[in-house]
């Protein structure tokens, strides 16, 4: 027994020194451009810690802790700097997220592994430091689904929280209340975590421990717990679990819902936003006339807070085509005051067009309850206005070339292709005597290639009806100035 004894101690102090060699190591490395291997490295050797409590621990208490806190230090510097080093590449971006994720739990585990004396004393201000660390490593773990280092720091910091349980129950100041509030967001992460882990009894266990802790939360508290139930609602709505989505989703809502809306940060204003679009797509996904009632719900409270905001707009139009009768005319409308309001650059012009095809298409949708032929064809009528509102109030105006001749072509497309479209003929003439006279544009070569192309269609499906004075006035459009760069070959084919 007598050898044993240093022989343990010998081990323990051989344990700690590694511990030390290679955090001091990591230290360096990090200053360099990231290595492939230090991910695996950190994997490997978190496994390690924390450190037991015991003489050789603390005897380097001040070195775990430096290193713990100059490693902390460089992962937020990493995750700061992050978007620029990586920008460009994908696959060392995710690396470097990673390395962030599990570098923040290690520099954790060795502060903890430096503090254990403070549990041991039950000393409040410094459990208080360490279960902050914890839980940003713990959020960030889980955020990067690294829940096996999730769970690690959640374990280690669950000490802290029977201490700082404690001090709220004895300390009414400010450091009683900071204790409840890193008390709920402790609860809340671990709620987090368990439904992660798809281990739901234990989710709402663990937000049954938040309820008890406390309901009158400070703005930033309240803002954090909604920020993680919502991100519990968004992966319970990828993983199309609607009802759970719902339910979470509608706890991050209750959250910020009991704040003052004028008083809340910036970011919270937009998180709020997010969770009211998730809510409103999974009550759509539940399918029930109920459920449907209630996003509209959600909808119009949106628009009376956020305006005519593009995520409302696209909300309003999802709302609207999955509608048994679908309301063109009201699909139109919103699409109209998006044309009006949005800021225009390539995504998002490509969301109109995406949009316009869509309102056309609503036709099919129509067509199912009615033979009507007026009826069928109206949502073409309403594409086309979409169409020539965004070439006349946007697209001329800004003389973004590119962008007229998608919107151009599109326009002849959707005219030429609906058999049922009433005065096509005539409604090009004008747009495109518009676009002349506003801008004196015409489409490239290419451009008036294509739309020569659809245009010819018209003209061969007129001569096969002998109607030949029809044929002829589409002959005439495709020599419409707009087409001016059609080749030779093709304007004497036109004009014979």
């Amino acid at each position: 027994m007598a050898l044993r004894q240093p022989a343990a101690k010998t081990e323990r102090e051989n344990k700690v020194k590694a511990v030390i060699s290679f955090a001091s190591g990591l230290t360096l490395r990090l200053d360099k451009p990231l290595e492939p291997a230090l991910l695996a490295d950190l994997q490997t050797n978190i496994r390690h810690l924390p450190l037991p409590a015991s003489p050789a621990v603390t005897a380097k208490r001040d070195e775990l802790d430096r290193l713990g806190t100059e490693l902390w230090n460089s992962s937020t510097r990493l995750r700061r700097d992050e978007p620029v080093q990586n920008g460009k590449n994908k696959e060392g971006k995710g690396r470097s997220s990673s390395v962030v994720c599990v570098l923040r739990a290690y520099a954790f585990l060795l502060l903890d592994s430096a503090g254990s004396h403070s549990v041991k004393g039950r000393e409040c201000k410094p459990c208080i430091r360490l279960m902050k660390v914890a839980l940003k490593a713990a959020k960030s773990c889980v955020l990067r689904q690294d829940l096996d280092n999730a769970r690690r720091v959640l374990e280690s910091a669950a000490s802290y929280e029977d201490i700082l349980a404690n001090a709220g129950q004895h300390n009414d100041g400010d450091e009683g209340d900071i204790a409840k509030r890193l008390r709920l967001e402790y609860y809340a992460v671990r709620t987090a975590l368990a439904f992660r882990q798809d281990r739901l009894d234990m989710a709402e266990h663990m937000f049954a421990k938040c309820k008890q802790v406390g309901n009158a939360l400070a703005p930033d508290t309240a803002e954090d717990l909604a920020d993680l139930f919502y991100e519990i609602g968004k992966q319970a709505l990828t993983k199309r679990n609607y009802e759970a989505a719902v339910k979470w989703l509608e706890r991050a809502c209750d959250m910020l819902g009991e704040q003052d809306l004028i008083i809340i940060s910036p970011e919270a204003s937009e998180l709020r936003l997010c969770i009211f679009q998730g809510l409103v797509q999974a009550h759509m996904k539940l399918g029930i006339a109920e459920a449907t009632d209630k996003a509209w719900q959600l909808v119009k409270l949106m628009e009376a807070d956020y305006g005519d905001k593009l995520v409302v707009s696209l909300l309003k139009m999802e709302l609207l085509s999955a509608a048994e009768h679908v309301d063109a005319a009201e699909y139109y409308s919103v699409l109209s005051r998006m044309i009006r309001t949005i800021v225009l650059n390539e995504n998002n012009f490509k969301t109109l067009i995406h949009h316009i095809h869509k309102l056309k298409d609503l036709r099919y949708a129509l067509n199912l309850h009615s033979p009507d032929s007026v009826l069928i064809s109206s949502s073409s009528v309403y594409a086309c206005k979409a169409l020539d509102e965004l070439l006349k109030s946007r697209l001329i105006r800004d003389e973004h070339e590119s962008w007229i001749e998608k919107a151009m072509i599109t326009r002849i497309w959707i005219s030429t292709s609906d058999a049922h479209a009433e005065n096509a003929l005539e409604q090009l003439q004008q747009t495109f005597d518009l676009l002349i006279h506003e801008s004196s544009f015409s489409l490239s070569a290419p451009a008036t290639h294509a739309a020569q192309t659809l245009l010819w269609k018209k003209v061969e499906a007129a001569t096969g009806q002998k109607q030949d004075d029809t044929a002829a006035a589409w002959c005439q459009l495709c020599l419409h100035p707009i087409l001016e760069k059609a080749g030779a070959q093709n304007k004497v084919k036109i004009t014979r």
